[in-house]
Parts: structure tokens; C-alpha cells; sequence
């Protein structure tokens, strides 16, 4: 059975394979990136009644209550990034959580969004639009 510090690595690895870095990772959760450091090597981890650990909750997309059971080996890996229990933000707290990224990370943040709406209702890609713009069969004649 691991234990909390081994899944809470586990998490983290996740979140950074998925695209996230350190940085932006413990901007996201409201930490230093020291701290994002320490828990990756297993050095400590949050107390689960502190705000890092609500933080890391919220931003990995879960509750408390969630996180613990993960980190508790009661539930997986996958169970808790598909939770039911998500955490429910505002969109003024996702505009607040933008505005602390980098230009960079906002363009990233910019482009997910298209191909998430783009697949979600069944747009062209921006690479189709874009091959279409730029072909002679589809120009607007003068």
C-alpha cells in the first residue's frame, strides 16, 4: 500500500505530464515553487485541513474530502481526477487565476480553450479554418 507522500507525488507527476509546470502549478495552488519541490520529493506534503492542501484540491479539480481519499489509497488515481465531486469555481475566480500566469501560459490557456470548444461542438480545427482561409476554391470574389 503506498502511502501519502508517494501518491501525492503521484498526483503532481500527473498534473506536470499533462502540461502544467512547476511554476505555474504552485501559482495555481498559491504556494512557492520550493514547496511544489519539496512535495515532489517527498520531503512533507499539506496538512489536510491547511489551504495549500485546499489548494492543491481545488486546482487538481477535487474537494478536500476527494484529495484525502486519493491520498488514503480509498480510492485511484483516475477515480479521483474524474471525480463526481468536483470543485466548482466562479468564472471571476478562473479570470483571477489567469490573470497570475504569465503571457505565455494565458496563450496556452487561450488555445486549449478553442480545441476544447472546437471539439466540444464539433468546429473545424483552427488548422482546417486556417487551410480553408488560405485556399483559392474558398476566396470571396471581388
Amino acid at each position: 500500500m503506498e502511502n501519502r507522500q508517494d501518491r501525492l507525488i503521484e498526483l503532481i507527476e500527473s498534473m506536470l505530464s499533462s502540461g502544467w509546470n512547476q511554476t505555474s502549478l504552485s501559482r495555481a495552488i498559491g504556494v512557492s515553487q520550493p514547496t511544489i519541490g519539496r512535495w515532489l520529493a517527498g520531503k512533507n506534503l499539506p496538512e489536510p485541513n491547511s489551504n495549500n492542501f485546499k489548494g492543491l484540491a481545488r486546482t487538481t479539480g477535487g474537494t478536500a474530502e476527494s484529495l484525502l481519499l486519493y491520498l488514503d489509497s480509498e480510492i485511484s488515481l483516475d477515480e479521483y481526477l474524474s471525480s463526481d465531486t468536483k470543485y466548482s469555481r466562479t468564472p471571476e475566480q478562473i479570470k483571477a487565476d489567469i490573470l497570475r500566469l504569465d503571457p505565455t501560459e494565458i496563450a496556452a490557456v487561450i488555445a486549449f480553450s478553442a480545441e476544447v470548444l472546437a471539439k466540444k461542438f464539433q468546429y473545424p480545427s483552427t488548422e482546417t479554418v486556417s487551410q480553408n482561409l488560405h485556399s483559392t476554391d474558398n476566396k470571396v470574389p471581388a
